[in-house]
């Protein structure tokens, strides 16, 4: 009679463990369908994939010309600067030797800080040519890690049709979503909460005051991706139209791609629009539960200098705090 109970509360323990297994993956499942039928789900990422290489494309020969401007404008400075450092203190003697009277020796002097001043008016341009050159070049690495990024993505969808090709598509779909909620999602969903905390706790610390060359005057303070990939598991490419959030681990590639937009309670919010694990398309039972970073709206603004500020942009390889014109 006991052993009878045992195996009775066992089968009934495993029957519950399995309807919530199945409850879990029925939303998901039914929805992978399209997904692992239908290529032109992977449509998205193919765009994306063309216009990267468009910019890429666009940006490359700009940061040559850009490369050849500086160098040569480098070459004019440093012509300069050991022009002044050999022969400064013998064109000043000179002058003063020249000058007949005090009007003559104002003159001479003048003329002297005037070309000098010319020549550091100079070297800051170079500054900021350089500042430029700097920014472009790290905009093009990041493309092109983008798009890496997402080919190994895409690489990963193929062979998984192939390990599963004598199974149906129900099955095929049933094993894409076990080995998501097995292998990935815990993983996944945490990383992204601690990304959240960390936010949370240390945005003062990644929002930096602008200043010398700004990509625009209204703005105010940036945030910088590089400062959110050095604290986090994942990694995140910050363009001008999307956010991308990537997650890798041997044998998985996930990419969500989103926004910081307004959310319920007026703060910045990273929102997921779509995302692709291992090149499938994610249904959107999945996304309902994974979220981004979120910034406080009011508390950015009481940031010395931040009062007008009104909103975030977007920018390549960064966030904007910006004032409304």
């Amino acid at each position: 009679m006991y052993k009878r109970l045992v195996v009775l509360l066992l089968s009934v323990f495993l029957l519950v463990v399995a309807a919530n297994v199945y409850a879990h993956l029925t939303g998901a499942f039914a929805e992978y369908l399209a997904s692992v039928h239908d290529e032109s789900t992977t449509d998205k990422l193919k765009r994306e994939i063309v216009s990267i290489e468009a910019e890429i494309g666009e940006l490359h020969p700009r940061m040559n010309v850009m490369e050849k401007e500086y160098k040569l404008k480098q070459t004019i400075a440093v012509d300069k600067l050991l022009f002044y450092n050999e022969q400064g203190l013998d064109m000043w003697l000179s002058m003063l030797q020249q000058s007949s009277n005090v009007v003559d020796l104002l003159s001479n002097q003048w003329l002297m800080e005037r070309n000098m001043n010319a020549y550091l008016q100079e070297l800051e341009q170079l500054h900021m040519d350089y500042s430029q050159l700097v920014v472009t070049k790290d905009t093009l690495s990041g493309y092109r890690e983008l798009l890496d990024t997402i080919g190994r993505n895409l690489a990963l969808r193929q062979p998984y049709l192939d390990s599963v090709k004598e199974y149906t598509l129900e099955e095929k779909s049933n094993f894409l979503d076990i080995d998501w909620v097995s292998e990935v999602e815990d993983k996944f969903v945490a990383a992204l909460e601690q990304d959240k905390q960390l936010v949370t706790s240390k945005w003062k610390e990644w929002a930096v005051a602008r200043s010398g060359m700004a990509v625009s005057k209204d703005a105010s303070y940036e945030l910088k991706e590089e400062w959110l990939n050095e604290r986090s598991t994942l990694h995140y490419f910050f363009r001008s139209d999307h956010i991308y959030t990537v997650f890798e681990q041997p044998g998985a590639n996930v990419i969500l791609i989103g926004q910081v937009l307004k959310n319920d309670q007026d703060d910045a919010e990273l929102q997921f629009e779509s995302g692709f694990y291992n090149g499938f398309l994610m249904p959107a039972v999945l996304l309902e539960e994974l979220k981004g970073f979120q910034l406080p709206y009011e508390e950015l603004r009481a940031l010395e200098g931040a009062a007008n500020a009104t909103y975030l942009q977007q920018s390549s390889g960064k966030l904007l705090l910006l004032s409304t014109p």
